[in-house]
């Protein structure tokens, strides 16, 4: 992963974190966004500071950490960032890049950073989204960020994620498996030379009828978990969920739209948009 040059120290630097109360008698444990490291020299309490090691900051970071001996100094270089967004100061870096795979992020936002174990493909075509919308109507602006986990021939998934940008704090989002759980019925029959392809959503009805020979295979139920993707449109957060009823072929889509109810966005107004529609 291509990486960009921060910041230059010396080798004998070590980061000073500020301790309000330490017994230097007892061992300090090292805790990075929650997680606990362990450095072959262990952080010691000098002057009423605790003393680690700059590497195991740095790399638990997510950053490159390089000696270059010829001019003794420490190169510590920060993976560049993959998503930003001017106007509410955040950025999104990758944590770690494996088989295609962004796997945990750090969401920087103001100069405050928290690590996330989020994930996202690696090709830039489909890099997180980042949005700062005031979809709860509260007159506040959150941090939505939309990941896409999953993509290639008739596959598109995303995850999102919507952050109090201040305190970090995160609100549930309805999965697309559960609206779909709790409000679709499906059902193809294949009559003769037809496949009649039933949905009903809060009791409303829709029937897409098609050749039977345009798959060779057909579904027994629509199948709505293989593509779906968020988006926000005036100020309210939506998913689009594809309707496929063969290995091939898709016939339309679950549109819904999202409100905060009872500290969770659930979806409320749910429709299907299809073609050749018949009742």
């Amino acid at each position: 992963m291509k990486m960009k040059s921060l910041v230059v120290v010396s080798a004998a630097v070590l980061i000073c974190i500020f301790a309000a109360a330490a017994l230097a008698s007892n061992p300090i444990k090292l805790l990075v966004n929650g997680q606990e490291i362990v450095s072959d020299v262990p952080p010691q309490i000098v002057d009423n500071r605790t003393m680690v090691p700059v590497r195991w900051i740095a790399e638990a970071l997510g950053a490159e950490v390089e000696w270059d001996e010829e001019n003794q100094v420490v190169n510590i270089n920060k993976p560049y960032f993959v998503s930003s967004l001017p106007e509410a100061e955040a950025k999104l870096y990758p944590f770690e890049e494996i088989n295609g795979m962004y796997d945990g992020f750090i969401l920087e936002v103001q100069g405050k950073r928290q690590y996330f174990d989020w994930k996202n493909v690696s090709n830039p075509t489909f890099a997180p989204e980042l949005l700062f919308n005031d979809i709860n109507q509260d007159e506040e602006k959150d941090l939505i960020i939309i990941l896409t986990n999953g993509t290639g021939t008739g596959v598109h998934t995303e995850d999102i994620h919507v952050l109090n940008p201040d305190t970090f704090s995160e609100i549930d989002v309805e999965d697309p498996a559960d609206i779909v759980k709790q409000n679709v019925k499906t059902k193809i029959e294949l009559n003769g030379d037809q496949a009649a392809i039933q949905i009903i959503i809060d009791d409303e009805e829709t029937i897409i009828y098609k050749d039977k020979e345009d798959a060779a295979l057909w579904f027994d139920y629509v199948g709505f978990g293989s593509s779906y993707r968020y988006e926000v449109i005036d100020d309210k957060l939506m998913i689009n969920i594809r309707a496929q009823v063969s290995p091939g072929m898709f016939v339309g889509e679950i549109q819904a739209d999202y409100v905060l109810n009872e500290g969770k966005y659930k979806a409320e107004t749910i429709n299907f948009e299809g073609q050749d529609k018949g009742n």
